[in-house]
């Protein structure tokens, strides 16, 4: 099978090992053959950090009217796309890798965010689990944290 730019570029979402699997060559050979093509790097990371960005522009603005400001961002986009998928190394605006940043940084202090409030239990106070205070009814605890030689007096 001859490998072309045409014939790789279909497979340029995919990681190179599933790709090399789809093409049915081996990984070495869908490397060394891009290498001859002229491309360093393999676009599937890239692809997908832009079409997430993409997506995620577009999900903001789902249900509102999209201003103009953000159209022009995302029409810039997705040119960006094609042409990672004309040349896979294409080198990406300052802006775009300015915005991939923000985007990446944006989502992770929401995820940090989620995890703590669904961490931290509402009705408990830090200690109570240590030191619980409110049981009245009981007697000393058994267990206590007494040492052994204090047991023994």
């Amino acid at each position: 099978m001859e490998l072309s730019k045409e014939v790789v570029a279909q497979y340029f979402h995919l990681p190179i090992a599933e790709a090399a699997k789809q093409l049915n060559v081996s990984l070495t050979v869908l490397q060394r053959s891009c290498r001859y093509m002229g491309f360093q790097h393999w676009p599937h990371r890239k692809l997908n950090s832009l079409d997430l960005l993409i997506s995620n522009l577009e999900a903001e603005n789902r249900g509102a009217t999209v201003d103009d400001y953000t159209k022009v961002i995302i029409t810039r986009l997705k040119e960006e796309r094609r042409r990672v998928q004309e040349n896979p190394d294409y080198k990406l605006a300052p802006s775009t890798n300015k915005l991939r940043q923000r985007n990446f940084k944006a989502r992770y202090k929401t995820r940090k965010n989620l995890i703590l409030v669904l961490a931290t239990p509402i009705e408990a106070t830090p200690l109570q689990g240590i030191n619980p205070t409110n049981n009245l009814d009981s007697e000393k605890m058994d267990g206590d944290y007494a040492s052994d030689n204090d047991r023994r007096e």
